[in-house]
């Protein structure tokens, strides 16, 4: 009989996970997850909550399972709108929690936060992908607060022969309010052509 009672439970916080999984294995994770999706072989329930009237915000459970590679996970959420103006905590805090599929012994408990922006974005990644137009040429992503670099570093990934650019939802002080008009004078409709081009091509993260 194989002996288990020695085995350790992997804690990863925060710093151990950024880095420990690069954006092209994001992009490849979140790329079989939908064809297990596709496939039918996945379990998942719908999304559990659990709201305090005394709390403002809620707990989200989300558990999982997918038979290739065979994997177990649950992702508990705590959502706290006053966390900020209270006790200067971020709004959200999530962790997930990995298990054996065979034995349900706890093989890592890691922080989800970071895992969570990065797989979203990864996720728009493999969307652009397989959706895009095929003549597409230009990858935007235009404001969206943080999110936008978590988009960023996926979509590379997925944008071969696209070029790609992001901003933010307001554009700097250097930075015309708007594409070119055609009503601007000759002089002025080339310097922000001119402008609009670099911030194009030299994408900068705001």
């Amino acid at each position: 009989m194989e002996s288990w009672r020695n085995r350790k439970t992997l804690i990863l916080g925060r710093a151990d996970m950024m880095g420990l999984v690069t954006p092209a294995e994001y992009v490849g994770c979140v790329e079989q997850a939908y064809r297990m999706h596709g496939l039918g072989r996945y379990y998942m329930d719908p999304k559990g909550h659990i709201v305090l009237a005394r709390y403002p915000g809620e707990w989200e459970a989300m558990p999982s399972y997918i038979e290739e590679p065979e994997a177990a996970a649950c992702k508990w959420v705590s959502i706290r709108e006053r966390n900020r103006e209270r006790f200067d905590l971020p709004t959200v805090f999530s962790i997930l929690i990995y298990t054996h599929p065979e034995t349900g012994f706890p093989l890592a408990i890691c922080d989800g936060s970071y895992h969570t922006v990065m797989r979203t974005g990864a996720a728009a990644a493999v969307s652009a992908k397989w959706m895009a137009r095929p003549d597409s040429k230009v990858l935007a992503i235009v404001g969206a607060g943080h999110w936008r670099k978590a988009h960023w570093r996926p979509a590379t990934r997925c944008s071969a022969g696209r070029r790609c650019a992001y901003g933010p939802a307001r554009a700097p002080p250097s930075m015309p309010s708007s594409p070119p008009s055609s009503r601007a004078t000759p002089d002025s409709r080339s310097r922000d052509r001119q402008t609009w081009s670099r911030w194009c091509a030299e994408p900068t993260w705001w």
